[in-house]
């Protein structure tokens, strides 16, 4: 008797043949879909429909690492996309082995191959504007110092006062609470002085004039530096402070919902939400720049806005890494349970990650979306040009106007009332 050993491996004698590494050219029918940047859907002069996108790129991979077609099977054209979640439930149904469709996953995790980037759910929030014209005024000189300012002027009104009371010269009362040659001086106007005033009246003349000078200097440039350099309006530090504002955040509707889902102290900031149901017009608000709203944004969508905004004269929108509302939530393609394909899509997501394909796809879509027409570079900046003054840019000194007029009226009611009492003859009692 004599005994043979055989060495039986996988690639001298294999027991199961790989056949998902050559499919021949099979025609697998699977979904694609999803939003700019990461699908991009376009047509070319010959009419033939390109998938751009780390996506539409991957799609491209796939069939020439395993030699396969990839059939859509819903109707996908350059002006119609379906978002990934509504692909998700497509998949879990049966109707196809997998999507490419980037998906925010959920438990179970096996419904998904592996990640392949963590989002981060950040708001996109508008430039802070520039400070109206009106409130430069106040900017200026702000409230504690304007009662700086004023506490000086009435106590260099008090020593002058009792100073000139003091050499003989008349001073009437109310001179010692605010004196016109303070006053006047103070605004840098000339005032009246009285001859062959003493020392410690010019000592106090001469802080009247260094006063009016440092104050006329200060405000001066202070507010030129201003007006050509306008300050812009605090930016919002919080969500509590969104939420004191009024603004609004636009949302798609699923995304919000996974956001609660996610984390459940998000309801009491529910009122800041703008949340829209239609997923083509959430896209078409959130690609306008319309900066009456800000909205959720992930980093790969924002660096093709930011690229975008390189060429506006001022950038309307930044990113907020510090509102961020979630971090690390893990994106990847829906997959069905016990699906053959799952090794092949992991694998290769694993390959085009490694060799660094998969980061110079996310930098290529702002290039092919300029291609696909999906943007233009036109400039949507605003200018910040020179502009003449306008009425409503006294509106705070034509009310402080106003206010003054009508003290003064009342005061001369009250000294007409006044007047006319004492002018009333005393009735003597009958004898």
């Amino acid at each position: 008797m004599q005994f043979e050993e055989r060495r039986i491996d996988k690639e001298t004698n294999p027991i199961v043949l790989p056949r998902l590494q050559d499919l021949r050219g099979h025609r697998l029918p699977i979904m694609i879909g999803g939003s700019t940047p990461r699908l991009i859907v376009y047509r070319q002069k010959n009419g033939e429909l390109i998938y751009g996108g780390y996506v539409g790129h991957l799609r491209h991979c796939f069939e020439l690492k395993y030699n396969c077609r990839l059939i859509q099977s819903l109707p996908l054209n350059e002006s119609f996309s379906v978002p990934g979640v509504q692909l998700d439930s497509e998949v879990q149904q049966g109707k196809i082995p997998f999507a490419l469709a980037a998906t925010y996953t959920e438990p179970p995790v096996n419904r998904y191959t592996y990640p392949f980037e963590l989002v981060n759910w950040c708001l996109m929030l508008p430039v802070p504007g520039l400070v109206q014209a009106s409130e430069l005024y106040t900017r200026v000189l702000d409230l504690s110092t304007f009662l700086i300012t004023l506490g000086a002027l009435i106590v260099i009104s008090a020593l002058l006062s009792f100073s000139l009371w003091r050499h003989g010269y008349p001073v009437q009362s109310h001179e010692f609470l605010l004196h016109n040659n303070c006053l006047r001086g103070a605004l840098g106007q000339s005032f009246n002085e009285v001859l062959n005033a003493p020392i410690l009246v010019r000592g106090v003349y001469l802080e009247i004039c260094v006063l009016g000078f440092l104050l006329t200097a200060w405000y001066n440039s202070y507010f030129s530096a201003y007006i050509t350099s306008a300050p812009r309006v605090e930016p919002f530090s919080s969500l509590d402070h969104i939420l004191k504002s009024n603004f609004k955040i636009v949302i798609w509707a699923p995304e919000y919902q996974k956001l609660v889902k996610y984390k459940q102290d998000m309801q009491k900031y529910t009122d800041i939400f703008q949340v829209e149901p239609d997923f083509q017009r959430f896209l078409a608000m959130r690609d306008s720049f319309n900066t009456r709203f800000g909205y959720m944004m992930s980093r790969d969508k924002w660096s093709v806005i930011h690229q975008r905004q390189k060429v506006f004269r001022s950038p309307l929108f930044t990113f907020r890494d510090d509102l961020c509302m979630y971090r690390g939530i893990p994106v990847a393609f829906p997959v069905a349970l016990n699906s053959v394909f799952r090794e092949p899509l992991d694998r290769l997501i694993g390959e085009v990650t490694a060799t660094g394909l998969m980061a110079h796809w996310h930098d290529m879509a702002f290039s092919e979306m300029i291609t696909a027409g999906k943007l233009t570079l036109a400039d949507l900046g605003q200018a910040n040009e020179f502009r003449a003054m306008q009425l409503i840019d006294l509106n705070y000194i034509l009310i402080a106007a106003a206010l003054m007029l009508i003290c003064a009226f009342v005061v001369f009611l009250i000294e007409l009332l006044l007047f006319y009492f004492k002018k009333q003859p005393k009735r003597h009692p009958a004898l």
